[in-house]
């Protein structure tokens, strides 16, 4: 990977390469809003050597490691199969979690499902500091090639790519001819958490809201039926 900081005009101030030993593919780079870094993603043919941290699990996986301002990378994991995994495209969620995507081969590795025939799409939710939090792969018999994802207002994704499959597996569409664009959306699993401040008499109590998730409002029963402020 070679990524370049570029003044306002174009001129180089500041360059990094990331690699192994083989060959590894740039693809994404999004800002991490919780860690006022940068989330970089990519496909990787290399082993753990040069400066990789994380192994291979055979032929290409999806790369994926955070960079602060001055190009120091500190989370670095490899995504995939023993077979081909490439990565496509990633978004960040407004909490700094990374979605990560692109097509897969085979299942295995540290993939939790198989493909259901020949190349899947395959999609890696990542928790804010790079642990995985789900990952799914949708496809007919045929190869399925994710191209772009993309986040939608409601919290969902928007996934496209193309298709050789006819109706099987996750696909619901007859093949049009050889090649066809395939295009869903999807709900997203989501993790809600909130922490409280130590709880003492007289004291305001504080609420922190440290979910996966983004809400647009929030809504509070404390079970107190007799309060004149339960909710």
């Amino acid at each position: 990977y070679w990524i370049l900081k570029l003044s306002s005009t174009g001129s180089i101030l500041d360059q990094w390469g990331y690699g192994g030993v083989d060959d590894d593919f740039f693809e994404e780079i999004r800002v991490h809003t919780r860690k006022k870094a940068f989330w970089v993603a990519g496909t990787s043919h290399s082993n753990t050597g040069g400066n990789k941290v994380s192994g291979n699990f055979g032929n290409g996986d999806f790369w994926v490691f955070v960079i602060d301002h001055d190009g120091l990378k500190t989370i670095d994991n490899s995504y995939g199969s023993p077979q081909n995994d490439v990565c496509k495209d990633m978004e960040v969620s407004p909490e700094g979690a990374a979605i990560v995507a692109g097509f897969s081969s085979s299942g295995g590795g540290n993939k939790s499902t198989n493909t259901n025939g020949g190349e899947d799409y395959w999609i890696i939710k990542l928790d804010t500091n790079g642990t995985k939090f789900w990952d799914r792969n949708y496809g007919g018999v045929n190869n399925d090639s994710l191209q772009a994802i993309f986040i939608k207002c409601d919290r969902g994704l928007l996934v496209g790519g193309h298709s050789l499959s006819g109706i099987s597996g996750d696909r619901t569409h007859f093949n049009r001819g050889v090649n066809d664009y395939w295009a869903f959306r999807l709900s997203i699993p989501t993790r809600p958490y909130f922490r409280a401040s130590n709880i003492c008499t007289g004291v305001p109590l504080n609420f922190y809201d440290e979910s996966d998730v983004w809400p647009d409002t929030w809504a509070w029963d404390f079970d107190d039926p007799f309060s004149a402020n339960n909710s």
